[in-house]
């Protein structure tokens, strides 16, 4: 099968999982997403690449990737519920230290 075919098994594999509650499988299946967007498709950008980095090293993070590549992108994060508002702050706080520009 094509990349699409490869691409449609993820999504309804996902949604499978998804309705199951398990979180931790399906984060593992958004990391290796951003994987192959990042690797097998080149769509990513060094600036993402560095927030799912970030995110991915937070306890509270099931998993992240890039998306919308063609626009410059953005990430998605799973997180747990009721550690939102640390991650979020937490990884904002971190890229920006780490793309701060050294003078």
């Amino acid at each position: 099968a094509g990349e699409g075919g490869r691409g449609k098994g993820r999504a309804v594999g996902g949604g499978r999982v998804r309705g199951g509650g398990d979180g931790g499988t399906l984060g593992e299946r958004v990391n290796a997403s951003h994987v192959s967007v990042r690797d097998d498709f080149g769509l990513s950008n060094d600036a993402l690449n560095t927030i799912v980095e970030i995110a991915q090293g937070q306890d509270s993070c099931y998993g992240e990737r890039m998306t919308g590549g063609g626009f410059g992108g953005c990430a998605i994060a799973l997180v747990r519920a009721d550690a939102a508002s640390e991650f979020a702050a937490t990884v904002a706080a971190e890229y920006s230290a780490r793309s701060a520009p050294a003078f």
